[in-house]
């Protein structure tokens, strides 16, 4: 088995994330911003090895086992509720 299917076999009976404390929020959105803050970019895109980063820092800071694609998701629905937010707040 590769490395590569060893991390997916990891995380594939994953389902939904569960996001209902807020401490897993913030340690998401924490670890991006300091990845932000070192690009020095406002409006940034993170490639696939980021996201792969991103995705261990995450687990190891919170206990848990997400997929790259969980915590996208979740920073998709984050921008998706501030810009509805800033557009009707």
């Amino acid at each position: 088995m590769t490395t590569k299917e060893n991390i997916s076999s990891k995380y594939e009976n994953l389902g939904k994330a569960t996001w209902n404390n807020p401490f897993y929020t913030k340690v998401l959105l924490d670890i991006c911003m300091d990845e932000i803050r070192k690009c020095g970019k406002p409006r940034i895109v993170f490639k696939n090895k980021k996201w792969e980063e991103i995705r261990d820092e995450f687990n190891k800071n919170a206990s848990k086992n997400y997929t790259k694609k969980q915590l996208k998701n979740r920073m998709d629905n984050l921008r998706t509720d501030w810009t509805t937010w800033k557009q009707y707040g």
